[in-house]
């Protein structure tokens, strides 16, 4: 399955004078998902105008979110968490 993702960006609040980048749109692949493994429909969105689509039920930080470590940069996966 796939999604279309549209967006644009307000820059009115840090610079009243900038003229924003036009709107985007992208289609992404919505990761196969079972009730097991079902959750938030999260939409990562990177600089160069690209979207990844994640389901997940655990946040961005713990060691089971379903990323590359790359793709969840600035984050970083927390170490205190004890697996279940």
């Amino acid at each position: 399955m796939k999604v279309k993702v549209r967006w644009f960006y307000n820059h009115k609040a840090s610079d009243p004078e900038a003229t924003p980048p036009p709107p985007q749109e992208a289609e992404a692949e919505v990761p196969e998902y079972t009730p097991k493994t079902a959750g938030a429909v999260n939409v990562h969105f990177y600089s160069d105008h690209r979207i990844k689509v994640v389901i997940s039920r655990y946040a961005i930080e713990h060691p089971r979110y379903p990323m590359s470590k790359d793709d969840t940069k600035p984050w970083v996966t927390r170490t205190d968490i004890v697996d279940e």
